[in-house]
């Protein structure tokens, strides 16, 4: 079972992508919204947000979005074929906590490499997730 992937281009290092195949351009509100549909409902991202002052997911997304100028990239959608093969090999997003705990001083890390550390093996939403998996993706959402 395959898995849909969206990428912003700019950036990057290149990494050959011959493991994603194209399924279109999309704009950053689609991106957005599947971000959003995604996360914002899920109660521990609800209480992460509450807990830092901020009323919707939205809000405490706006940062990051700003941040790293999200609104104005180039956006596509991907599936990913083999999603446990590549998504180990993508490049982890520059989130404040992963920078502080993953980034180690370097501009780029993997998903491998943050899933790998010991704080990520034991976060209760991370087993949460594994235990848990979600049958749908983003993929039934968006062809």
């Amino acid at each position: 079972m395959g898995s849909i992937c969206m990428k912003s281009l700019e950036n990057q290092p290149e990494k050959p992508n011959q493991n994603l195949e194209f399924i279109r351009e999309m704009s950053w509100p689609e991106a957005l919204e599947i971000w959003r549909a995604n996360e914002a409902d899920l109660e521990h991202w609800v209480t992460y947000c509450q807990e830092r002052g901020h009323a919707s997911w939205e809000g405490f997304r706006a940062k990051a979005i700003s941040r790293m100028n999200l609104e104005k990239r180039r956006w596509k959608l991907f599936s990913i074929p083999d999603p446990t093969g590549i998504i180990p090999q993508f490049y982890a997003g520059p989130f404040k906590g992963w920078v502080r705990d993953h980034f180690k001083g370097r501009d780029f890390t993997t998903i491998a490499e943050i899933a790998d550390s010991e704080k990520v093996k034991n976060h209760s939403v991370i087993q949460e997730i594994r235990n848990n998996f979600p049958k749908n993706t983003s993929h039934n959402r968006t062809r």
